[in-house]
């Protein structure tokens, strides 16, 4: 595979004016967006596997119950994963939700959608081509993902 393209400003441009949260450089004249400071900051935007297995190591340590990350690669154009869990409280649910956005963030992964309520018992992160569903236990059962999406290969489950 060769070396990885420089993206960057022209070399005649000037010296950075500033650098925002959201991963823009500012120049005087103009603004790069996130590909280049996730160049300058040497770390290559992750793909979407290794996102849904960050979903589900953090979401492991936050002890979500039966994890399950399905490959949906094979069966559907919108996304390639889902990462299905089960919180056992609403309070769990919020917890899950914020830590796995904070993970995402840190790791320059933007967030498309949420839908639901912490508070319904169910939360759905969309993450474009991995999709996260928070559920409690009712919910799970009641919507039974695992069930519609059974052809797809389960590709880790953590109980």
């Amino acid at each position: 595979m060769g070396p990885i393209p420089s993206v960057g400003p022209p070399a005649d441009a000037p010296a950075p004016h500033s650098l925002t949260a959201s991963g823009r450089v500012h120049y005087n004249d103009y603004c790069l967006e996130s590909i280049t400071f996730i160049y300058i900051k040497g770390v290559l935007p992750l793909n979407p596997t290794e996102v849904a297995q960050l979903v589900v190591e953090v979401a492991s340590e936050k002890l979500a119950a039966d994890i399950v990350m399905l490959d949906l690669r094979r069966l559907a154009s919108f996304a390639d994963y889902f990462v299905v869990m089960t919180a056992e409280s609403s309070r769990q649910i919020e917890a899950l939700e914020d830590d796995i956005s904070q993970a995402m963030r840190e790791a320059g992964v933007n967030r498309y959608h949420r839908e639901g309520a912490r508070g319904s018992g169910w939360v759905l992160l969309d993450y474009s081509d991995v999709i996260v569903h928070i559920f409690g236990l009712d919910e799970r059962e009641y919507f039974g993902l695992e069930r519609l999406w059974s052809q797809a290969p389960q590709v880790v489950r953590v109980q």
